[in-house]
């Protein structure tokens, strides 16, 4: 019958039987390797699986209908190397794949909705394939061996989504918003760094809100471009150290250690921060110049650790806590108090700038006094 026949043509054009015809509701292998071995297991219009489903198989598993993966389907119990989802799953379920150790690559073409820790523990899954994606849950791909990240429709980046991907090196989210708390994050267990080290591409240019330690440890990341980002919660972007180029033109507020361990970025213009809290810059040892023209209050350990600063800008109307405390590197200090052009500060190295600070001296007795330029 021609019905027949269309359906059989399309099951070969999806998993390439060629010579098959399968019945609504069958269940069959289609391929087997040279020992004999069924190394493919498709499932057409079965209504659902779960747990132990699939135990013992190793192979690839083909979903052609509408079925229901319930959680804990494919676990450290199978050998699911590859798992490709029909045009009729559309949402999967928290703790689908937990812990399946051998699933390297997932399909879903019309998935739209992944529940929270969905992948976790699958920690060799490298490719996963949701164009369709909007919606993810916390944990998601928790922990997992994935080279990109590649979700165009995502709004929200949830807590914990890519924690641990030690082998991530892109992602693309031009729809995100809010990346949250350690979205991308990995501390540090003993010697070694676990998170997201190897991510060099970053692209959100829509990003709000980025959360506690959102992008903690990404030792890799060279540029950060965040043109609409607005809050950096705690230590957001804490050691980053390979971090150069900062662009964050609309960021009024950052939490404390957000910038820290940065320890190979330049120079920072920041022109709606309103606040440098504590340790905010700590340890970002080359850092040589900052902007902060609409900063109103800067915190006494703000730049500790900042050995190369030469030329601090801010408002003057801008509260320093705790004057007498205010740890500045001896190289600002020098910079502003040794100034012999009148300009604020002293060329180095026939560097010249065309600043027109004034000093301000902080200091009192025999101490020497710190310096820093205030914008007229």
């Amino acid at each position: 019958m021609p019905l027949e026949e269309s359906l059989a043509q399309y099951v070969a054009r999806v998993v390439d039987l060629r010579s098959y015809f399968v019945a609504p509701g069958r269940t069959y292998w289609d391929q087997e390797d040279t020992m004999g071995v069924r190394t493919r297991f498709v499932l057409w219009s079965t209504e659902r699986v779960g747990s132990g489903y699939f135990d013992g198989f190793h192979g690839q598993v083909v979903f052609l209908g509408q079925t229901v993966i319930e959680p804990h389907t494919f676990n450290n119990q199978c050998g699911v190397t590859t798992i490709d989802l029909g045009a009729g799953i559309y949402k999967l379920l928290h703790k689908m794949c937990d812990g399946c150790l051998s699933l390297v690559s997932v399909r879903g073409p019309r998935v739209m909705i992944i529940e929270r820790q969905a992948f976790e523990g699958c920690t060799s899954l490298h490719t996963a394939a949701f164009p369709h994606v909007h919606t993810i849950g916390e944990d998601a791909f928790i922990n997992t061996a994935l080279a990109s990240a590649d979700f165009p429709f995502l709004k929200t980046v949830p807590s914990k989504c890519f924690y641990g991907c030690f082998a991530l090196k892109v992602a693309y989210l031009p729809a995100a918003t809010e990346v949250k708390d350690m979205a991308f994050a990995g501390l540090p267990r003993g010697d070694k760094q676990k998170g997201c080290g190897l991510l060099t591409t970053l692209v959100c240019p829509n990003v709000e809100t980025v959360g506690m330690r959102a992008f903690w440890g990404c030792v890799s990341l060279e540029n950060i471009i965040m043109p609409k980002l607005k809050h950096a919660g705690l230590e957001a972007f804490y050691n980053n150290r390979k971090v150069h180029s900062v662009e964050m033109p609309r960021l009024l507020d950052s939490g404390v250690f957000s910038f820290s361990k940065c320890s190979s970025l330049p120079a920072l213009h920041l022109p709606m921060l309103r606040e440098a809290p504590d340790s905010i810059f700590r340890d970002c040892g080359m850092l040589e110049f900052v902007v902060l023209p609409n900063v109103k209050q800067i915190s006494s350990t703000a730049f500790s650790g900042c050995v190369m600063l030469k030329v601090l800008k801010f408002s003057k109307t801008a509260q320093i806590e705790n004057n007498d405390l205010f740890d500045v590197p001896s190289t600002l200090q020098h910079s502003l108090r040794d100034a012999d052009d009148g300009s604020g500060f002293a060329p180095r190295a026939s560097r010249r700038m065309p600043l027109t600070q004034k000093v301000l001296e902080v200091g009192h007795g025999s101490n020497p006094s710190k310096a820093f330029t205030i914008e007229e």
